[in-house]
């Protein structure tokens, strides 16, 4: 009889297969291959008890489709760390990567097991097992390597700390730079560009990345504050980034910051992961926090609490920001005078913080829990490929709700002949000015259910998390050109049917893989996968809850560019948003004059340049942004084929849909499917899918907002196609195979 502990640890590198062999082995689908750096590491070490699994597990061999055959080109198991929260990778470019002097982010060898004594911090990229020391008991490396390390995080004899670059002196240096960039992190300097674009795309005004840079100073120093452990980690000021950077103009993630803030909860995940992303380099150990055990053991108790009362919590809060819409208060607050206005904003700060905070605990537990399923199913001889399926499908979670009612909104519509006529003919002006004056009980019925659906839904927008952008409810063109949409599908094509479908495959593949398991693991894995999809489906709940709260800042922020604008301080409101945010703020205060004319007119001018640039992936340092390459006039001819990650299997041809923002969704209507063709998608660019016969994003990762929709809906859909919206023309016929991954173009428009 086995009877032993085991130990996970999953890395991610790109664009190479692993699976998890019978006997624990890794197995790679391309054995020797060389791989570029690593864009994601660890998730977190899962401890077992295994008892006979062996016995039961059977060899799963080499294996070129999972989740009911979707294939990447990485692992299936989501990553852990702060980098995940909001949403899974979205690179804007593909570009080589930075390097910073002495870290070996590059490509190298692949590693797919672990020799002797080899410490974990030299692992390379694979599926590992690790046994007794190697957990950070005994004699094990990764504990001798955190005995080395002070309590700043910084190894003695090992890290020669580097001063801040100015955004003047990197400008001087030829790298391109916006005047509102963060300042270089001196302790935390491992950057990514993942996810940030799911967060605010695009460029950043001055004003919205300076105040970002504020909040999530405020916003850690909180969170980790919480925990006894978490005390420990160095906080630096604005402008200096921590979590949150702008570089060139754009959000950017701190991965070395990630691997601090895990350091407090799990000392040995850390570790791992701080070796993995610096390819082993010793100076790769000046990322960790080191604490006495009861402070790390003290934090987790915390962080379990947290985890235990998030959705309790969220709800309560859902359910009084819903009952103050009903209100007045966003009115009141939008017409408050200039000081009362600021006051206003920032009273209302706390909350939206609260909740962002929230939803890191719960998105972090979400991703712990699906690996701890991962390595259940991998114990009793499963595929623990499989895990993204078993957590989709979970049913009408937030993120499908909107299509879900813009469908039953479309149903009114369709009921009412004098209503049909003029959605169908495509004038929105027609539309709103029949809504705002209802002509016949038709269209009295269809507003009395398009002001429910605002009142529910009206906080959406695409760049949602920045309160300057105006939402659905001060625009609804969007919603009325997808009511358009919506009419057209049939009863078989609703997001209902679609999110029925979804949850019948996820429900078949929960029976197909407790079959494979061992018996004596069924047990585990019917609380693995209960725990999962909770924490999952709560993701979706925490992440709205944030949304609707930061909503909330955009009347008083509107009342103070009004306010400034008539105390003579600005020449219009827009240009508030050309201000940073200490600027505004001494402003108000009558601390400080405006910027000068030629100041803002230069900034303006500044985040224009910006979108010609592209970042790397990832780097140690400094950055360099590059210019984006032109993509060529011949470029895409008929038979192209481009690749990406599939992250939703299943094929689908059909006229590409070219949409850059959901602005431009009325003028292009997306037909029952049509293949919609998109350089990102967020929250919002849900009713998108819901016609489309397949998606294809130029951005995003297995998890990220496009791969989730698209699963939930039972699309095909390949992400991390680059320049896709550039090299497919509108009207163009494409093939898409979610499972190889591919984009092909058939023909030409």
């Amino acid at each position: 009889m086995l009877e032993r502990t085991v130990g996970f640890v999953v890395l991610v590198p790109g664009d190479v297969r692993l699976l998890v062999g019978a006997h624990h082995r890794p197995v790679a689908l391309h054995q020797g291959l060389h791989v570029p750096a690593v864009h994601a590491a660890i998730d977190t070490l899962l401890e077992v008890r295994v008892t006979e699994a062996e016995a039961h597990a059977e060899p799963l061999g080499f294996v070129e489709q999972g989740l009911g055959g979707i294939v990447g080109h990485r692992p299936l198991v989501p990553v852990v760390g702060l980098a995940d929260v909001v949403d899974e990778p979205a690179r804007e470019e593909r570009s080589e990567r930075q390097l910073g002097v002495h870290h070996q982010l590059g490509s190298h060898a692949m590693s797919f097991t672990q020799h002797g004594d080899e410490p974990v911090n030299h692992l390379g990229a694979g599926v590992v097992l690790l046994h007794g020391p190697h957990l950070g008991g005994g004699n094990g490396e990764v504990a001798r390597h955190r005995q080395e390390v002070n309590h700043s995080g910084v190894r003695d004899g090992q890290y020669r700390r580097r001063p801040a670059c100015g955004c003047a002196k990197l400008q001087a240096m030829g790298a391109f730079r916006t005047e509102w960039d963060t300042e270089a992190n001196p302790r935390y300097d491992v950057w990514t560009t993942t996810n940030g674009g799911e967060v605010i795309p695009g460029i950043l005004t001055p004003f919205i990345a300076t105040y970002y840079s504020d909040m999530e100073h405020r916003s850690l120093t909180t969170l980790m504050g919480a925990y006894p452990s978490g005390r420990r980690i160095k906080h630096f000021k604005p402008p200096v980034g921590n979590f949150f950077g702008i570089t060139a103009g754009r959000l950017t993630l701190n991965v070395g910051y990630s691997v601090a803030a895990m350091s407090c909860l799990d000392p040995d995940i850390a570790a791992a992961m701080a070796g993995q992303f610096m390819a082993g380099s010793s100076d790769a150990l000046r990322l960790l926090v080191t604490a006495p055990a009861d402070e790390v053991a003290a934090a987790r108790a915390i962080a379990h609490e947290q985890r235990e009362a998030a959705e309790a919590e969220s709800r309560a809060i859902q359910e009084m920001l819903y009952e103050e819409r009903l209100g007045t208060q966003a009115a009141d607050d939008r017409v408050l005078p200039l000081k009362k206005a600021w006051k206003r904003f920032h009273d209302l700060r706390p909350l939206s913080i609260d909740t962002f905070n929230r939803h890191l605990v719960v998105s972090t537990a979400a991703g712990e829990k699906q690996v701890v399923l991962a390595g259940v199913i991998a114990a009793g001889g499963g595929d623990p490929n499989t895990i993204v399926g078993l957590c989709s499908g979970l049913g009408e979670v937030e993120s499908s709700k909107p299509a879900l009612a813009l469908y039953k909104l479309a149903a009114v519509a369709r009921t009412h002949a004098s209503v049909r006529k003029v959605v169908e003919a495509g004038d929105a002006t027609a539309v709103l000015q029949a809504l705002s004056a209802p002509p016949d009980k038709g269209w009295q019925a269809f507003a009395d259910e398009f002001d429910e659906f605002i009142f529910r839904y009206g906080f959406r927008v695409q760049g949602e998390a920045d309160p300057s952008v105006p939402d659905w409810g001060d625009d609804p063109t969007f919603v009325v050109s997808q009511v358009k949409s919506m009419m057209a599908l049939k009863a078989s094509e609703s997001p209902a049917a679609q999110v029925k479908k979804a949850a019948a495959t996820r429900v078949a593949l929960e029976r197909s893989v407790r079959k494979s398991l061992a018996p004596s693991m069924r047990e585990a894995f019917d609380g693995a996968l209960a725990e999962a999809q909770r924490f999952t489906a709560m993701r979706e709940l925490t992440k709205a809850v944030w949304v609707l709260s930061t909503r909330r800042l955009r009347p008083p922020l509107l009342a103070t560019a009004d306010g400034l604008v008539a105390a003579g301080l600005l020449k219009t409101a827009d240009d508030m948003l050309y201000c940073t945010y200490s600027e505004v703020d001494a402003m108000v205060k009558g601390k400080g004059a405006a910027p000068a004319a030629a100041t803002l007119a230069q900034r303006r001018k500044r985040r224009t340049q910006a979108a010609d640039y592209v970042l790397p992936d990832s780097w140690v340092g400094d950055p360099k942004p590059t210019r984006r390459k032109k993509v060529a006039d011949n470029a895409g001819a008929a038979g192209t084929e481009l690749t990406g990650l599939g992250v939703s299997a299943g094929s689908a041809t059909g006229p590409a849909r070219i949409i850059l923002n959901t602005e431009a969704a009325f003028a292009r209507d997306i037909e029952p499917g049509d293949v919609l063709v998109a350089p990102f998608t967020d929250t919002p660019w849900t009713p998108l899918f819901v016609p489309a016969g397949a998606v294809v994003v130029e951005t995003g990762g297995m998890l990220s907002h496009a791969a989730t929709v698209a699963r939930e809906f039972g699309i095909p859909c390949v992400v991390l196609v680059h320049d896709a919206t550039r090299i497919i023309h509108e009207g163009d016929i494409v093939a898409v195979d979610g499972a190889a991954g591919t984009v092909t173009i058939v023909r030409r428009a």
